[in-house]
């Protein structure tokens, strides 16, 4: 049916490729039936070429055995040859007949073809040239001997050929003969004897290859035909399902969610779900063969004109649209609903557009839960809205008390000192007075000590507390500040920390940080005051301040050989107004002033102590990599 089909392309592109059985492979990657005749073509190929290979050896080698045979025979036969001209010149210079030299003569004609043969022999690299030419010199020479004998028989009798034969030449010039034939003769035999070697393995391993590849291609039938036998069954199996997946999704378009309207290529109705005869008022069996337009009204929601039908924009596209916001359906009873759609066309593989598929739903509920939204919106930015106004207000405020609150801590921290400065001036006046009297008044002097002790002490305190705000409110603008000058002058600076009270060791140099040179003085001094107050009494300080980057950060610890800190006293280090040991001076808090700069300007700080062993107070900054380069 057309709207099986529409539907089945629609809205299971997906689920359909899975399915459809006209595929080249199998499930898994397996080779299909083309590729099972490919793999079995190639092998076929491959072991084809292989058997040749092997014949063609053993027809080469063969080949190489008849040309070393027929060396060996043409060297017997210029030897034989020569044999019988000598043979002829023989019975001649015993008889002195002609009729003896009738082998002489025929070996002279034989001798010149031979010589021929060797010299070609020679140009083909059979035999060696320069062998071939001794050879054919040595049988000239031995011709010439039998020829000047036989001359001399006829001129001057026998004595005189005799002669020339006992002296031995001819005999010497056929020894060499014999040796110079025996010599490429055992060449040639070596050369025959390899090459049967080698035709005996060609012939072997074409035997064996024959054998091997019939082995080997009854294999792969025996495969392509199991692949094959698969694969049809798969397919017949994938058929089966793809009827059974079809009916089962025209079960489910009758009663999905969604309406489903299928059109034909001309834009003729042949199908409308039970969703879809609901929305539009029209059964499936009136609409049929109806245009689109006449069961599918829709128009614009604002400017209630009628708007274009999808169908035609798909059949003049070819290509998914949908409808336009604020689209209104509007019913065979005149109902109008909103809905949202679109419209996708159907074609089978490789052929034309055949219809149409048309997939909407009823907005109603998500219309008014939009304008729901866009209503809470414009509640929630009006709110917002006097929410900021509120805010800067409160700001503002706080702002401006806060500034009131440091204005009066100034005043009233300038206020406080001044009296204090003149109770310790006045004390300190009447302690020296004190002291010059007879006699003298050790309480007194006591009691004057302590008064100019405790102002010296609340002055401190004064001043700490006043750092610290001036750390937790005013304005920090970071800049690069070199901790290698910074130390050194602190180390000259304060007496306490010079080296004829503590020895203290800088090792390296010191990285090139964010930060505020003031604050950071403030901060390296309460740490290297510290580092040199806290140590046991008679104990020279020994301090060590060192610096560790990475990854754009700088660690600067100090180690010292103080008296340490107890585990449970270490998570109050760095708060306010914390003295964590008896008997030594301070007003607690110098870390907490330290703790609040270094985060200040974006670091972190913390210490790892044992009691009795010291500790170690470390600093993390950014490194000012610009200025540190």
């Amino acid at each position: 049916m057309l709207w099986s089909n529409a539907v089945f392309d629609h809205l299971n592109a997906k689920s359909l490729r899975a399915w459809w059985p006209v595929r080249l492979r199998l499930s898994g990657g397996k080779p299909g039936v083309g590729g099972v005749f490919l793999i079995a073509a190639s092998l076929l190929v491959v072991s084809l070429a292989a058997m040749y290979w092997t014949g063609a050896q053993a027809i080469g080698d063969h080949r190489e055995i008849a040309s070393d045979r027929a060396t060996l025979q043409q060297l017997e036969e210029i030897l034989s040859t020569l044999k019988d001209a000598e043979t002829g010149q023989r019975g001649y210079l015993l008889t002195g007949s002609d009729d003896y030299l009738t082998p002489y003569r025929q070996a002279l004609a034989k001798v010149r073809i031979q010589q021929s043969t060797l010299q070609l022999f020679a140009k083909a690299g059979t035999l060696p040239a320069s062998q071939v030419q001794s050879l054919i010199r040595l049988s000239q020479e031995k011709l010439a001997e039998l020829e000047q004998t036989i001359q001399l028989r006829r001129s001057g009798g026998l004595t005189s050929a005799l002669a020339l034969v006992r002296s031995g030449e001819g005999k010497a010039t056929m020894d060499k003969i014999r040796t110079e034939v025996a010599r490429m003769s055992a060449a040639e035999e070596i050369k025959l004897q390899r090459a049967l070697e080698r035709a005996t393995w060609a012939v072997s391993l074409r035997t064996a290859t024959y054998v091997v590849m019939a082995i080997f291609n009854l294999g792969v039938l025996a495969w392509a035909y199991r692949r094959m036998t698969q694969e049809i069954l798969q397919r017949e199996a994938a058929v089966v399902e793809t009827h059974r997946q079809k009916e089962l999704l025209a079960t489910t378009l009758a009663s999905i969610g969604d309406a489903v309207i299928a059109t034909d290529a001309k834009g003729a109705v042949t199908f409308l779900n039970s969703e879809a005869e609901r929305l539009t008022g029209w059964k499936s069996a009136e609409a049929a063969g109806q245009q689109l337009p006449a069961v599918f009204r829709i128009i614009n929601q604002d400017t209630r004109e009628a708007l274009e039908n999808p169908v035609d924009k798909v059949i003049r596209h070819g290509t998914v649209v949908g409808l336009a916001n604020h689209s209104l359906l509007v019913s065979k009873s005149g109902e109008e609903i909103p809905i949202d759609d679109s419209a996708a066309p159907i074609r089978q593989p490789g052929s034309a557009l055949s219809g149409v598929v048309l997939v909407f739903r009823d907005i109603s509920a998500r219309r008014r839960s939009e304008e729901a939204v866009q209503e809470a919106h414009a509640q929630l930015a009006d709110h917002s809205a006097h929410l900021e106004k509120l805010v800067e207000e409160r700001t503002a405020k706080l702002r401006e008390m806060i500034n009131e609150l440091q204005h009066v801590s100034y005043a009233l921290t300038h206020d406080m000192r001044a009296p204090l400065r003149a109770m310790s001036a006045f004390a300190a006046a009447i302690l020296e007075e004190v002291s010059t009297q007879k006699p003298s008044t050790p309480l007194l002097q006591d009691y004057c000590g302590r008064i100019v002790a405790a102002a010296g002490r609340l002055d401190k305190l004064i001043l700490d507390s006043l750092n610290y705000t001036k750390a937790v409110l005013q304005q920090i603008p970071l800049q690069p500040v070199e901790l290698s000058t910074l130390v050194a002058s602190l180390i000259e600076t304060y007496p306490n920390l010079q080296p004829d009270k503590a020895d203290i060791l800088v090792e390296g140099g010191l990285p090139v940080v964010w930060g505020e040179e003031s604050l950071l003085t403030q901060c390296f001094s309460n740490l290297l005051g510290n580092a040199v107050k806290f140590v046991p009494p008679g104990v020279r300080p020994r301090v060590r301040v060192r610096a560790l980057t990475s990854d754009g950060t700088a660690r600067i610890t100090i180690e010292d050989n103080g008296i340490g800190i107890v585990p449970e006293a270490q998570h109050r280090l760095f708060s306010m107004f914390e003295r964590l040991t008896a008997g030594y001076e301070g007003t607690g808090i110098g870390l907490a002033i330290v703790r609040k700069v270094v985060e200040r300007m974006g670091g972190k700080v913390g210490a790892e102590s044992e009691a009795g062993k010291g500790s170690r107070f470390w600093v993390e900054l950014r490194l000012a990599q610009d200025r540190a380069e």
